[in-house]
């Protein structure tokens, strides 16, 4: 089958509305390219039985894979900027640092959904970290005491100014960045 599964329906219903001759409609559907690839078209189809130079139906259609790619990262950067609006106006109508802590959770949440969060505040004067928010397994955990920010992964963050994703439990759990790690 050439219709991707999902679209099929669609394309049934276009070739059922152009069922009296003359008549054309246009849809956007998933096309199986040779490749075994899905391109997404635009198909205008017209039917034209009753021309008697012609007496068939009529698809024209261009590939807009690139067209429909581009769409959806733009609804995507909207999704992610509208949640992040969102989250700010909680955090600046909070009362306490707890929903402030609570509306970045959940913000990132929808962005990059994640099992272990943690909100860590830097002492420039005193070179000392401190988590005041700390999620782990999806569970609020008393935060760990601050320490000194010449080591560990917050230290990194902190003198490099990159942030860090950590690919393996084991790197949360020893603090260590490795060549693995994107920074």
């Amino acid at each position: 089958e050439l219709i991707h599964p999902d679209d099929k329906d669609k394309a049934r219903n276009l070739l059922v509305q152009i069922a009296e001759p003359g008549s054309s409609q246009e849809g956007v559907f998933r096309l199986l390219h040779g490749e075994g690839s899905w391109n997404w078209i635009e198909a205008t189809v017209t039917n034209l039985l009753n021309e008697p130079s012609v007496r068939s139906i009529v698809i024209n259609y261009r590939d807009i894979s690139e067209r429909v790619q581009a769409e959806q990262e733009v609804a995507g950067l909207v999704n992610r900027f509208s949640i992040v609006d969102i989250s700010g106006q909680e955090i600046s109508a909070g009362l306490n640092i707890e929903q402030v802590f609570q509306a970045l959770y959940r913000t990132v949440g929808q962005v990059m959904p994640c099992d272990d969060f943690w909100i860590g505040f830097y002492d420039e004067v005193r070179n000392e970290i401190g988590g005041d928010y700390v999620i782990e397994n999806n569970t609020r955990i008393s935060a760990p005491e601050s320490y000194q920010a010449d080591h560990g992964l917050g230290g990194q963050i902190v003198h490099s100014g990159q942030s860090v994703l950590l690919n393996s439990p084991e790197q949360i759990k020893t603090g260590e960045v490795d060549a693995r790690s994107d920074i």
